[in-house]
């Protein structure tokens, strides 16, 4: 008999949701949690809203290329955005080996939020192209 596992992820709508209230909350870190409400809602409105799964923790942002129970199973790869809040920037890393030394890093400003992820898309094959860019 097995155990009931939750599932990790959340729709990307609710994830949208996620960061938008945070601008409300943090009004000092709005540019940051809008970028990463773009993200969200740019997956949610394209091709990979159902080849994608993410989930949070507090404002850090994860994806996984399979639905997720918890605790998730170690081969599972992850892409880890997390907003780093004190230096106004945002760190993308592929969590793809438990030694983080060994784990692709980037760190980006919030307005190359969507470039860096559509380029890590492609790079590592998760996708031939990626979402487009908000209008403003």
């Amino acid at each position: 008999m097995s155990k009931f596992q939750p599932l990790l992820e959340k729709p990307w709508d609710h994830l949208e949701n996620h960061y938008r209230e945070a601008t409300l909350y943090a009004p000092q870190f709005a540019g940051i949690m809008e970028a990463m409400a773009d993200l969200c809602r740019g997956i949610n409105e394209c091709h990979l809203n159902s080849s994608l799964f993410g989930h949070t923790s507090h404002h850090t942002l994860q994806i996984a290329q399979t639905s997720t129970v918890y605790p998730p199973h170690p081969s599972i790869q992850f892409l880890v955005i997390e907003p780093q809040l004190e230096l106004s920037l945002v760190e993308f890393r592929f969590e793809d080996t438990q030694r983080r030394k060994d784990q692709w890093q980037r760190q980006e400003q919030a307005r190359g939020v969507i470039d860096r992820f559509n380029g890590f898309l492609v790079q590592v094959g998760w996708s031939t192209e990626g979402i487009p860019r908000p209008i403003r």
